[in-house]
């Protein structure tokens, strides 16, 4: 279903809503500067890894794009040996070079429709919305990384939560882990987000809009954003309460336990 089934936007404000978040990236990555251990990265690697992401929107090769999910990261690896060692500035000066290509190929007046198709990573098929919420998510969920190693604070906010989940449906398809074999049904009643479910059976998902003869193993009610950090891998199912999210009913609610283990981190 179309991203525009579960949360509905333009593109001018997609536009507005990634130059928010890449100028709050931006500025945090300016002050921790570049050598800050983030995860496998350094704060700069972190950076960089943008901007080889935003430089995919404006120089698309299909070879850009992993066959399998963790397929991703070998990219991510070759393409950040070319920016290895460059300075806080210089790397800053190139992400913001690059924003503003982005903008010029994919911003809000180039009238291209948000229903168009793209191709993504893992194999799956996403919408204009979805791919520009990527990018969207790309400076929120990485910034939250960066503040996270920093010990700084950095919220989400419910908008950009919602945009993220609807995005979400668009990709988890292709990001089921191929090894799980559970057979579980999630209704979503998210903040800002169309109520939608989860038919998944072993590596199979579908995701759809919720109906009235639902009967759901479990059901997730709360904060979108808390459902975005479940999706990223962010938070786990033992911190439900801590990112506003609650197990609404259901008729397995304990299986709730498995949301923290069946994607690959996108």
């Amino acid at each position: 279903m179309p991203a525009q089934d579960y949360v509905t936007t333009t593109a001018e404000a997609l536009a507005d809503r990634i130059d928010v978040a890449y100028a709050r990236f931006a500025d945090q990555a300016r002050e921790v500067g570049t050598d800050l251990r983030v995860g496998d990265w350094t704060s700069g690697e972190v950076v960089a890894h943008l901007v080889n992401v935003v430089n995919r929107y404006v120089d698309f090769d299909p070879s850009r794009l992993a066959e399998r999910p963790r397929g991703v990261e070998e990219i991510n690896r070759r393409e950040l040996e070319s920016l290895a060692g460059a300075a806080m500035a210089s790397l800053l000066a190139d992400l913001d070079a690059e924003m503003a290509r982005f903008r010029d190929r994919w911003g809000a007046t180039s009238g291209i429709p948000l229903d168009m198709q793209l191709p993504f990573h893992g194999g799956a098929t996403i919408d204009l919305q979805s791919g520009l919420t990527n990018l969207l998510g790309e400076y929120l969920v990485h910034g939250l990384d960066v503040a996270r190693a920093a010990g700084r604070d950095w919220s989400v906010a419910p908008r950009d939560g919602a945009l993220l989940v609807a995005f979400g449906t668009q990709i988890l398809p292709a990001y089921v882990r191929g090894s799980n074999p559970n057979a579980v049904t999630i209704r979503f009643d998210l903040d800002g987000v169309a109520p939608l479910v989860f038919a998944l059976d072993g590596p199979a998902l579908v995701v759809r809009a919720s109906r009235p003869d639902d009967d759901p193993d479990v059901v997730l009610a709360g904060s979108a954003t808390g459902a975005a950090l479940l999706f990223y891998a962010r938070a786990s199912t033992d911190e439900l309460d801590a990112i506003g999210l609650r197990v609404a009913g259901g008729r397995r609610p304990e299986l709730v336990s498995l949301m923290s283990e069946l994607f690959e981190e996108p």
